[in-house]
C-alpha cells in the first residue's frame, strides 16, 4: 500500500454525517470524493439597478442570461442552493430557468419567493440537464438583485 492507501483506509473508516448537508457519503473517503467529483464553484447572476416586472439577470461578463447562460458541465446535475441578495427589503420572485441558448427551449424549473428581505436561501433537490444553460429571471420590483446557485453532480 502507497501512502494514499493508508490515508484511505483511514477515512473509510471515520463516519460522515450526511443528515443535514444533502451528501449522499456515509464516510470521509466517501465525502472527500464528492465533494472534488461534482461540486460546482457555484454561479452567480445580477442586475444593477431598480428593476419592476420581469427582469432577466446577467452572467459575469454582462451576457443576459436567457441569452447566453451558465453551461452545466456535471453529469447527472441537481441544484441544490439558490442565495438571492438585494440592497433593500424587497418581495419579488426569483425564477430559474435552463434553455439551448438564446432562449431556444426555455423551460421554467422552479420559483422561488422572497418576502420583504434582503437575503434569503433555498435549499433545494432539483434534477437539471447536462449541456443545458442556467438562466435566472426577477419578477416584482427588487434593487440590486443577485443570485448565487450552487449545483453538485458527478463527473
Amino acid at each position: 500500500m502507497g501512502i494514499r492507501d493508508d490515508f484511505t483506509s483511514v477515512a473509510e473508516q471515520v463516519p460522515f454525517d450526511n443528515e443535514t448537508n444533502g451528501f449522499d457519503a456515509e464516510n470521509i473517503q466517501e465525502a472527500i470524493e464528492e465533494v472534488g467529483a461534482g461540486a460546482s464553484p457555484g454561479y452567480t447572476f445580477s442586475r444593477p439597478g431598480d428593476h419592476s416586472g420581469d427582469t432577466w439577470l446577467k452572467i459575469a461578463g454582462g451576457v443576459v442570461s436567457n441569452r447566453s447562460g451558465i453551461p452545466i458541465f456535471i453529469s447527472n446535475p441537481i441544484l441544490t442552493t439558490v442565495v438571492a441578495t438585494c440592497e433593500n427589503l424587497n418581495t419579488y420572485d426569483v425564477k430559474i430557468y435552463t434553455h439551448d441558448g438564446d432562449s431556444i427551449n426555455l423551460s421554467l424549473i422552479t420559483t422561488l419567493s422572497v418576502i420583504s428581505s434582503r437575503r434569503e436561501t433555498f435549499n433545494l433537490n432539483i434534477s437539471l440537464t447536462e449541456g443545458k444553460q442556467v438562466a435566472v429571471r426577477t419578477t416584482g420590483s427588487v434593487k440590486n438583485p443577485g443570485v448565487n446557485i450552487q449545483l453538485k453532480g458527478s463527473s
